[in-house]
């Protein structure tokens, strides 16, 4: 697993439909730690699930490079990304998420 900061993008099928999450963190590892933990206590199966990494150490073009993402994803892929909606690990888990 990535480590280190860097920008993600996770794939996987939901409803019969392809979907994705995007994110940025100034620690990859931890990260998608966090996304496999909740997607257990969930009782999701992860083995379709993909992840693609970017390690960018600067959080300002993180931040920039991911809002690209979901302007396009949102004008064009409309459905597919899923941070439109409040994270449900943030909402399972409260602060400790952060």
């Amino acid at each position: 697993m990535a480590g280190g900061a860097g920008l993600y993008v996770i794939e996987f099928d939901a409803g019969g439909r392809r979907r994705a999450y995007s994110g940025q963190t100034d620690d990859l590892h931890r990260r998608l730690l966090q996304h496999r933990l909740c997607g257990q206590m969930m009782g999701v199966d992860l083995s379709g699930h993909q992840v693609y990494v970017a390690p960018l150490s600067s959080a300002a073009q993180r931040r920039r490079i991911e809002q690209r993402i979901h302007d396009d994803m949102f004008a064009n892929q409309r459905g597919v990304l899923t941070n439109q909606r409040r994270e449900l690990e943030l909402a399972v888990l409260g602060e400790m998420w952060s």
